[in-house]
């Protein structure tokens, strides 16, 4: 979840079953936290945006994202300024 109050923790877009597992992944060391993701993309220079369509989705809103997020763009305005030469990851 990148809400700036928990963005490690796995939120309730997640079903029950996959939050037990990711919990459990997690604990095991066998997937990283979202922060190491974000850490791990940034150091090279990589950005981070939020998805507008997904926010209103989840009911999410500007002041509720997480801080280490670049800001909010949909997948039309991230390929038309962000990607010359750059690969784009859109989850």
């Amino acid at each position: 979840m990148l809400k700036n109050t928990s963005i490690d923790s796995i939120g309730e877009e997640a079903g029950e079953w996959s939050r037990k597992d990711l919990e459990a992944a997690l604990q095991k060391g066998a997937i990283f936290r979202i922060s190491e993701n974000l850490n791990a993309l940034r150091k090279p220079g990589g950005k981070v945006y939020a998805c507008p369509a997904a926010m209103a989705m989840h009911n999410f809103f500007r002041p509720d994202l997480a801080n280490e997020l670049d800001g909010v763009r949909g997948i039309v305005e991230l390929l038309r300024r962000d990607v010359e030469g750059a690969p784009v990851i859109y989850m």
